[in-house]
């Protein structure tokens, strides 16, 4: 009886991880071809056209030229490769044009197409829906949102007309930005820690250390939010800036503080797992117990630190409360990190109840996760190496 229960047990706990394995795969594959329908949607919304003369050579437009020329930036097709013609800038919608009776969608149709054959210099756009039989060789081809320009551009922008603007740099930035500083003002401190738990605490100071830090590890990230608000802003307002209350350095600190106890922890494992012998050796030279944590444990232990580090970076990356609470969520690099600083967490955060499923917006913030995705996924793949490195 009792080996079937084993076997029983062996069976569950392999059907188990296969089953665990096989869902998380389908969720990436589900998530990244979301994310990849971007790459498949039309520069401008679907349900619209863009029409110009028939004689005009112009025949694609891409999004920086299709927004440049509705802002004025551009103003002659000549600049974008045509004749030397002034743009003349329609939109249907502000026309005037009324279909308010079956029998005038003829006329109406008929005064779309007069204005298009009758100005040479025309760039109208229009609902597709409506577009006359007669304009459909004047439609240009539309281009599909590119992988390097979105991951290049700088303009995060959903709302632009006629053409969304998905420029994921200034958000890739923000949120490493904020997550290296994070990790740079933690790491001295968790070495300091680690290095007293592991060499110079005694076993109840240990136990007792260990312990808290391993409390604290366990606080929810909504409670360092309440603490950045109520601690750290009106601290920050009261000794360097009176308007200070959504502000990349709010967030720094706040970050490094949650992952602090993390980065303890590694480190006090990867100091602790030093060989013995390499103390022997360093005592049997003469060395003091200084010399022999600074120029022996250190070197040894510096891959198993390093790869708990890299983790606590990737804790950093992937925090959302504290990120979404404390930074807000800003469009465009500042200037000075006491502003708001632009990260990939309060975008999706804020914006994804917003958007109409299936449209482009909605797409771009499946492709912000996927980026963010991958770059939690690579960071890991070293943590993995080093880790085999070390116990190699």
């Amino acid at each position: 009886m009792k080996r079937y229960g084993e076997r029983i047990f062996v069976y569950l706990s392999k059907f188990s991880g296969y089953f665990t394995s096989v869902v998380l795969l389908l969720i990436v594959l589900v998530f990244f071809k979301e994310a990849f329908n971007l790459f498949r949607t039309p520069i401008i919304d679907d349900t619209s056209v863009l029409i110009v003369h028939s004689s005009n050579p112009i025949r694609t437009l891409d999004s920086k030229q299709i927004n440049a020329i509705f802002s004025n930036e551009i103003d002659s097709w000549d600049e974008l490769g045509g004749d030397e013609l002034e743009i003349i800038k329609l939109n249907y919608d502000k026309l005037g044009f009324e279909d308010s009776s079956a029998g005038s969608s003829v006329a109406l149709k008929n005064k779309v197409v007069d204005l298009v054959r009758n100005c040479k210099g025309v760039i109208l756009i229009m609902p597709k829906a409506l577009l006359p039989y007669e304009l459909k060789s004047n439609v240009l081809q539309l281009t599909t949102y590119d992988l390097m320009s979105c991951l290049s551009g700088t303009i995060w922008d959903p709302t632009l007309f006629p053409s969304a603007q998905y420029g994921f740099w200034p958000l890739i930035l923000g949120t490493l930005l904020l997550a290296l500083l994070s990790v740079c003002i933690a790491m001295p401190l968790s070495l300091i820690v680690g290095l007293y738990i592991s060499a110079i605490s005694s076993p109840n100071q240990k136990l007792l250390v260990v312990s808290f830090i391993e409390l604290i590890a366990t606080i929810p990230s909504v409670v360092y939010g309440f603490v950045g608000l109520v601690v750290v802003v009106p601290f920050l307002q009261f000794y360097f800036e009176p308007s200070a209350v959504i502000t990349g350095v709010t967030a720094i600190l706040i970050l490094a503080f949650m992952i602090l106890p993390t980065l303890i922890l590694s480190t006090y494992k990867a100091i602790d797992s030093v060989s013995y012998s390499f103390k022997e050796g360093a005592y049997a030279l003469g060395v003091s117990e200084w010399q022999m944590l600074i120029k022996v444990i250190l070197p040894a232990s510096f891959v198993g630190i390093l790869s708990g580090s890299l983790m606590g970076l990737v804790r950093a990356i992937g925090e959302t409360m504290i990120v979404l609470v404390l930074v807000g969520n800003a469009k465009i690099m500042p200037v000075k990190l006491i502003q708001s600083v632009p990260n990939i967490h309060s975008s999706i955060a804020l914006e994804l109840n917003h958007v109409l499923v299936g449209s482009s917006h909605y797409y771009a913030l499946f492709a912000l996760g996927a980026v963010l995705l991958v770059l939690s996924i690579v960071i890991t793949i070293v943590v993995e190496m080093l880790n085999r490195k070390s116990y190699s």
